[in-house]
């Protein structure tokens, strides 16, 4: 991974990976993970500068997850992809969110955001 990696974390196998290649294709540096749990487990978090996740997760939410980044050194912008916004903005801002994008998200907002996120 580089120092300006994004990851992508999303259960839905599609979705996953035609935004990571969406990303890709802008120029950014993807480590994708079908899972909060195999992102928490095999992740090297030092060179991310940006994340997104997707809300509606079975085995843990996009918000739980940008919480789990928070813990120690982990500061880590992240943006939630959602069906619906969630209600709680102090939670969503404790967690990291930057930003909230509807499912699928519109990709040049979505990249245009990454680039002012991730550092050149």
């Amino acid at each position: 991974m580089s120092a300006s990696t994004v990851v992508v974390v999303n259960d839905h196998a599609m979705a996953r990976e035609q935004l990571s290649a969406a990303l890709r294709c802008e120029g950014f540096t993807v480590e994708a993970f079908s899972s909060a749990a195999h992102c928490l487990g095999e992740c090297d978090f030092r060179p991310v500068a940006c994340a997104i996740v997707h809300h509606d997760m079975e085995d843990m939410t996009g918000l739980e997850l940008a919480k789990a980044f928070q813990v120690g050194w982990l500061a880590i912008p992240t943006i939630l992809l959602a069906h619906a916004t969630p209600a709680d903005t102090k939670a969503r801002a404790e967690a990291g969110i930057i930003a909230v994008f509807g499912v699928p998200p519109e990709t040049t907002q979505l990249c245009d955001l990454v680039r002012r996120t991730v550092p050149a």
